[in-house]
């Protein structure tokens, strides 16, 4: 209420599903930094107070979703302040506005420069430069790897094996800057594709924070030729929250037929049925509800 206040607060945007009635968390303060300190909220600072539009869902990704029925969608935003609010009422001596955090920015520029590089990865036609002690730092495989003494200490090579470039890149630029890079180039079954693929990367290398921002992602474009394959995914790498959007999305009737035409449906019956009786038995749950 004070021009120069200041309140911690956790703040959660969710979609509700319209078939189970239970919320889907979409942005949340907490969802990345479940070990920090709530966000302070600055009543002089609207920059500061802002994810940006990278976080946002977009439209074309709520089509055929959950979360829309009869053209309605339900927005849940729930704002929990924290601790007892002290303000101030003295103004301030002077004002000194801070930048924002750039660390992450200078470690995405330090990608880019191979210069200090002192590992290379060779993943199919294409090499890429990096650091030992920021991949260390970030994954705790690639800590294990590099903790054995290096015979040769100048620039030593590795060899990534069943993996895309396109998929190792993307990996790289997470472990550097904590996002996701933009897949501007790509088509929305591209770059789905992509972070299908990641999300594997992700498991493999132990980094906990990127599988579930790909699981979020899958989750928010999810359709009827690419749930099944998501499915599979959830099934394999334990992603119970990518799982339980995805027997969701396919418990509707209006929706199955199409789903089992589907080449991903094919598949993950013939390679994984077990996720597929969840499906049945929610749709079955849902069919009696509106019975």
């Amino acid at each position: 209420m004070s021009k120069y206040g200041e309140a911690p607060a956790v703040v959660d945007i969710r979609l509700i599903d319209q078939v189970t009635g239970k919320p889907y968390s979409l942005l949340s303060s907490v969802f990345f930094e479940e070990d920090e300190e709530p966000f302070r909220f600055k009543s002089d600072s609207f920059a500061e107070a802002t994810w940006g539009k990278e976080r946002c869902i977009r439209r074309e990704a709520l089509e055929d979703s959950v979360y829309v029925r009869d053209n309605c969608l339900v927005i849940e935003c729930v704002i929990t302040v924290l601790g007892q609010l002290r303000v101030s009422e003295t103004k301030p001596l002077c004002e000194i506005d801070v930048p924002p955090p750039n660390a992450l920015r200078h470690f995405g520029k330090m990608l880019e420069d191979t210069s200090t590089a002192d590992v290379t990865f060779n993943v199919e036609q294409e090499t890429f430069a990096a650091h030992r002690v920021v991949l260390a730092a970030r994954s705790p495989v690639f800590q294990k790897q590099f903790s054995e003494p290096m015979k040769d200490k100048k620039m030593s090579r590795m060899t990534i094996n069943f993996m895309e470039p396109v998929v190792f890149k993307a990996l790289l630029h997470f472990i550097y800057t904590d996002s996701l890079p933009a897949m501007d180039d790509l088509n929305k079954a591209e770059s789905n594709a992509v972070m299908q693929h990641l999300l594997a990367a992700a498991d493999q290398y132990e980094l906990e924070r990127l599988k579930l921002m790909c699981a979020r992602t899958l989750v928010m474009n999810l359709n009827v030729e690419n749930v099944a394959s998501a499915l599979w995914l959830a099934d394999k790498y334990d992603c119970q929250k990518l799982k339980e959007a995805c027997v969701n999305f396919m418990a509707p009737s209006n929706r199955v037929d199409a789903v089992v035409a589907s080449q991903g449906y094919q598949l993950l019956k013939r390679t994984s049925p077990s996720p597929l009786a969840d499906v049945w038995e929610k749709r079955s749950r849902v069919r009696q509800g509106f019975l």
